[in-house]
């Protein structure tokens, strides 16, 4: 799809829920933490809207065995004119279209970026921000699967000292 410009305007950004596990048992991360990304479309396409909720998991161990650090959900609702040229269902999947998406995805890490700066604030994580993400490369994992529900796990991984 050669498009220059697509109509998506933002009609909201929430946040969905915020846990710091560390706080709650006054605790400080041990080693590596690792972070694991989800994305998760949810159309209305009647109203040619879609909502993408963001989920972001930051745990110390491995994923068979995880010790939870904290754990943020964020969801950003986009107006999009030409949904239905930039959508499709296939077999009760979604699937978008990869610069749909990473439109969407790009505003919404931002976005989670910035509400996770404003949430921690004060805390533990303050000088520790979300890490930059290569959207482009995110998305282009993304392609070939289907879109219910993608994790990338995990997804960087860093120490916090």
């Amino acid at each position: 799809m050669d498009r220059i410009a697509m109509h998506i305007r933002i009609l909201n950004i929430r946040e969905i829920s915020f846990i710091d596990f560390l706080k709650e048992k006054n605790e400080k991360p041990v080693g590596e933490i690792n972070v694991r990304l989800s994305i998760k479309p949810i159309p209305e396409l009647d109203n040619h809207t879609i909502t993408l909720e963001l989920g972001l998991f930051y745990y110390t161990g491995n994923k068979r065995n995880p010790h939870p650090v904290l754990d943020y959900k964020i969801a950003t609702l986009f107006d999009v004119a030409n949904l239905d040229e930039l959508t499709r269902v296939k077999h009760e999947w979604l699937v978008i279209s990869p610069e749909l998406l990473t439109i969407m995805a790009g505003v919404s890490i931002g976005s989670l970026r910035g509400m996770l700066a404003l949430r921690t604030q004060g805390s533990y994580y303050e000088n520790h921000p979300l890490p930059i993400i290569n959207i482009s490369q995110l998305v282009a994992n993304m392609q070939g699967t289907t879109l219910k529900e993608t994790v990338s796990e995990p997804l960087l991984k860093f120490k916090y000292e």
